[in-house]
């Protein structure tokens, strides 16, 4: 694929994103058919919220990363992309929320979190995904999918629980999935070239973020936060 086609195709993949990202998320009260007390769930009013230290934290780490990673992928995988701190775990963890709820899934945020684990696994010789068990823990610990169940927009409630039930499996089940990916090493420098998967799944969250900070949305608001 020449490059004007590949950056035009990018674009319009996050065009339509963005544009699913700007709805407003349906209530919970609304679709639940009631108020969320009755039946003993959580409601998001009730979710505590982290410093706003902590947040900028989060949000400067999980930019660092994010630079640390496209370096990587700039030098062939052989540079090791930073930690992402606890702040940058909780950090993504809120930015996959905020579009998931909206736009039903977001898998290009989990594929960046998991290439993480693949470029130190590939180092190491031996499949590990310590990032991406660090996002699920803080998912479980934050009750993100029961929180999702209220503020799911309309519309994209049924392709979220398609993701969740046949693909998000691979990414809970990460070890395995970083495992697979290291095999095939026909295709492992591939990924990281333009065009390729990691760098496709790479630029698209790069640029939600920066498109998000554009437009002054706080994606962070009414995600949970693990206690």
């Amino acid at each position: 694929m020449l490059p004007s086609l590949r950056a035009f195709s990018l674009l319009a993949a996050c065009v339509c994103l963005l544009v699913a990202l700007s709805l407003p998320a349906a209530s919970g009260q609304e679709r639940a058919g009631g108020s969320p007390s009755q039946s003993g769930d959580i409601t998001l009013e009730d979710t505590h919220k982290r410093p706003k230290a902590a947040s900028a934290r989060g949000s400067e780490d999980l930019k660092a990363w994010l630079a640390s990673l496209d370096a990587s992928f700039t030098s062939g995988a052989v540079k090791e992309p930073r930690e992402l701190s606890d702040e940058g775990v909780h950090e993504l963890a809120a930015l996959y929320f905020f579009c998931a709820v909206r736009a039903g899934s977001c898998p290009f945020i989990l594929d960046t979190a998991l290439e993480s684990d693949v470029i130190v696994s590939k180092n190491e010789r031996e499949a590990s995904c310590p990032t991406m068990s660090r996002f699920w823990k803080v998912w479980v610990a934050g009750d993100f999918d029961q929180h999702a169940r209220y503020a799911i927009g309309a519309g994209a409630a049924e392709q979220m629980d398609s993701f969740n039930t046949q693909e998000r499996p691979s990414y809970v089940k990460c070890k395995g999935t970083v495992a697979e990916i290291l095999e095939d090493r026909s295709n492992l420098e591939a990924r990281y070239q333009a065009g390729g998967e990691a760098r496709t799944s790479l630029d698209r969250t790069t640029k939600l973020l920066d498109d998000l900070a554009a437009r002054g949305v706080n994606y962070r608001a009414g995600a949970p936060v693990s206690r």
